[in-house]
């Protein structure tokens, strides 16, 4: 996964390094922590032990707090963190039983910010295309080599 991931995953980095915040950068980096990690849930033997979860959980909410900051959603920086957690939650498909309908879900969540980063121009219309791109290639990996819910220890009793 890392690897079809690599190329959507840099350029969504790159671009919001571009833009003037700093919580931007660290979000791109925990963005990369949350595919190196998915990567490794995905590469265990099945039934995979419910603990790698709670990390990849961890990782996830760590891109999610700073949307909830308090940063109104009328401040473009909203619009892109936002767009970052909606990308980090659809990593949730590793633990749902409809493995593509959950990055489709992800999808659905950031295309209000998508859009009116594209209004924007520039810089945020290249991140939300950005998005866009990277949401999409997750979407093929998953569909491609997940159509079926990944097992876990539990889910065989």
């Amino acid at each position: 996964m890392q690897v079809a991931l690599a190329a959507v995953t840099k350029d969504l980095n790159e671009v919001a390094g571009r833009i003037n915040d700093a919580d931007l950068p660290k979000t791109g980096k925990e963005l990369a922590e949350i595919v190196q990690r998915a990567d490794t849930i995905v590469a265990k033997p099945t039934p995979r032990p419910r603990s790698l979860l709670q990390e990849l959980g961890g990782l996830i909410t760590d891109v999610t707090e700073p949307v909830e900051s308090g940063i109104t959603t009328d401040h473009i920086l909203y619009r892109h963190l936002s767009a970052y957690a909606g990308v980090a939650s659809a990593f949730a498909w590793v633990a749902d039983p409809q493995p593509l309908s959950a990055v489709q879900r992800a999808k659905e969540t950031v295309k209000e910010d998508v859009d009116k980063l594209r209004a924007k121009e520039g810089m945020h219309e290249e991140f939300a295309d950005a998005v866009d791109a990277f949401l999409d290639a997750l979407s093929t990996y998953v569909q491609k080599n997940h159509p079926e819910p990944l097992v876990w220890e539990d889910d065989e009793e």
